[in-house]
């Protein structure tokens, strides 16, 4: 009398356990937003690979070479191909489609002013290094944030740029967006989010931000007016004039004023406006 097997290799054989374990865990992350849900569009993209892997299992998978059976090598081959495949999806390989949704502005040649409007419900990441005027590329992690889009208007030599995600994203989502700027303009900017904001190397007009995150100013050879509200951390370099109107944790050498804090550093520099409910901490290094 034969028995019939029972638990998992009853339903899988057990060499393919460790790869559906893997698909699984895929789209578990994947629905649970630790994972883009770009991903399940890179997956249907790469369905000749994954018809390959079935035809490559239909043809050998029952054979032996010696004693060792080359479905298991099959089954190796499946689990390494799904770990290659999310790592490439994550670190962005241009053979995802997910990896050519990026937005590119224009030329910055030319233009000596312009704004910029950024505002996600969740991480933006805005540095200096484009070499067009302006760069928006998706994080490549899970999250509620569409992919950018861009309303440009120019007057003379200034642009104006809004960043807008869109109110149904889909599945091209991340976790927010990465904004790289051209050193050459002047910018104006309005930020929003969880914000990562370097402004080292830059030259600013102004700058408003909302929301929580860290924000690195650099030197101003003018007076610039930063309105912060939420929950920021500030560094300043050592040297650069700064002044406070509202409440902030500054560092101990500052001197207390009526309307806030002042740096011990001469010039017009940074004039930070805070308003009552927020907590910002400023530091200089």
């Amino acid at each position: 009398m034969t028995r019939r097997a029972s638990g998992p290799s009853r339903w899988v054989p057990r060499i393919w356990i460790l790869p559906a374990l893997i698909f699984t865990a895929i789209l578990g992350l994947t629905a649970a937003d630790v994972f883009s849900r770009s991903l399940v569009l890179d997956l249907v993209a790469w369905w000749p690979v994954w018809l390959g892997l079935i035809v490559l299992v239909a043809l050998f998978g029952r054979l032996r070479l010696g004693r060792l059976k080359l479905g298991g090598l099959a089954s190796i081959l499946v689990a390494a191909v799904l770990v290659t495949f999310t790592a490439g999806h994550v670190v962005g390989w241009p053979l995802n489609p997910s990896a050519t949704r990026y937005l590119v502005g224009p030329e910055a040649a030319g233009v000596e002013a312009a704004d910029l409007t950024a505002v996600v419900a969740g991480e933006l990441r805005v540095a200096s290094g484009s070499a067009f005027l302006y760069e928006v590329d998706p994080l490549g992690r899970g999250g509620s944030v569409g992919l950018p889009s861009a309303v440009e208007r120019s007057i003379g030599d200034m642009i104006s740029v809004v960043l807008e995600a869109p109110s149904d994203p889909g599945f091209d989502t991340s976790a927010g967006w990465a904004v790289s700027l051209s050193e050459s303009p002047r910018w104006a900017l309005t930020l929003g989010g969880d914000v990562d904001l370097d402004l080292t190397g830059m030259s600013v007009e102004s700058l408003g931000v909302d929301g929580s995150g860290s924000i690195r100013l650099g030197a101003a050879d003018d007076m610039v007016l930063v309105d912060v509200a939420g929950a920021f951390s500030i560094d300043v370099p050592v040297g650069v004039a700064v002044r406070v109107v509202g409440d902030a944790q500054v560092p101990a050498s500052w001197t207390e004023t009526s309307d806030g804090w002042r740096s011990p550093d001469d010039g017009f520099g940074w004039v930070i406006t805070v308003p009552p409910g927020s907590a910002v901490s400023i530091a200089q290094s």
